[in-house]
């Protein structure tokens, strides 16, 4: 009898060891999202130092226009329900400037990023869910319109939200909408100001691990 119950013990502990620990380590995924974005650009940059065509550098009014872009994200999820994600986009946004009545653009470009935590904010069964996020973001300002202003990395913060639906075991649609919120400045001669940025961005989710 002793025997029978040592044996059960032991087969049930077996079972334990590798069943379970199998279990949880098939909700892991590691996904791979290419995606189209969007840039609007919430808030103006403010005062910036410029060289201008023809001209002495001048200091004048200035706001990133709203573009198109394009970027990826890579996420891991360690469990059906949180997981955290690293994000990377472009975005070929011009410079608007105004000095005085006179207004013109000038090539810029926008880079930027982000690491934060994604929890599921539902628990449906139909394959879309919502998904809120928040983590550290950084922003860089280039292209020829920075080049006598700052081009500095600026680290801020990030909140987005995410609707997704499943397609296939391999594949989910994935609506995204970030706001990146960060202090910019156009050198040392200039106050920093809050600048806002919203990213939307549409991709498929691809999983590359299970």
């Amino acid at each position: 009898m002793h025997g029978r119950r040592w044996f059960r013990h032991s087969a049930i502990t077996l079972v334990a060891c590798f069943v379970l620990p199998a279990a949880g380590a098939a909700q892991r995924r590691l996904e791979l999202t290419p995606f189209l974005a969007g840039h609007v650009p919430t808030s103006p940059l403010g005062s910036i130092r410029l060289q201008l065509i023809g001209s002495q550098p001048t200091t004048v009014e200035a706001e990133m226009k709203t573009a198109g872009g394009f970027g990826g994200r890579v996420g891991f999820w360690p469990s059906d329900r949180w997981g955290i994600e690293g994000t990377y986009f472009y975005a070929a946004s011009d410079l608007r400037v105004t000095a005085g009545p006179f207004t013109t653009t000038i090539d810029a470009e926008l880079q930027g990023g982000s690491v934060k935590a994604f929890l599921k904010a539902t628990r449906g069964q139909t394959g879309t869910d919502l998904l809120v996020s928040a983590g550290v973001s950084g922003i860089q300002h280039g292209g020829d319109a920075f080049r006598l202003a700052s081009e500095q990395f600026d680290i801020g913060g990030v909140i987005g939200s995410s609707l997704q639906v499943v397609m296939s075991p391999q594949v989910t649609f994935r609506i995204d909408g970030e706001l990146y919120l960060y202090r910019w400045a156009a050198g040392p001669q200039f106050s920093a100001t809050t600048q806002s940025d919203l990213m939307m961005t549409v991709g498929l989710g691809l999983r590359l691990a299970r």
